[in-house]
């Protein structure tokens, strides 16, 4: 469905770029092959513009979420990938719940302390 001004937003495409958040060639023209191939059409439409955004992943793939080991007062709820904005409700629950009680309980699986650096002092 095309936005109120009649712009009609395709997307997106998935790259492990770092912190580089430049369009390639090859990720638009996926991008605009797919969309043509379902809306033919659509190729006689101006292309007004490519933008690249960062979705920050953790490296077991799960968000963190809760208090960080030996900080008092950090809270972290980040590198939820691709689903932030889906898990961004449940993640406000966990964090307030949190906050207001010190309760990790419904969130253990995702504390930041499972990255912990294993100590063989």
């Amino acid at each position: 469905m095309p936005k109120q001004d009649r712009r009609i937003i395709v997307g997106a495409t998935e790259d492990l770029a770092g912190f580089d958040r430049s369009s390639t060639v090859y990720g638009v023209s996926t991008v605009l092959k797919g969309a043509m191939s379902i809306v033919p059409a659509i190729s006689e439409a101006p292309f007004l513009q490519a933008w690249a955004g960062l979705r920050p992943a953790t490296a077991d793939g799960c968000p963190i979420l809760g208090p960080v080991p030996d900080w008092t007062g950090l809270t972290l709820a980040c590198g939820h990938y691709r689903n932030g904005i889906l898990l961004a409700p449940l993640t406000a629950k966990l964090i307030a719940e949190y906050v207001s009680s010190d309760e990790t309980e419904h969130m253990s699986a995702f504390l930041p302390d499972r990255f912990r650096l294993v100590s063989y002092e």
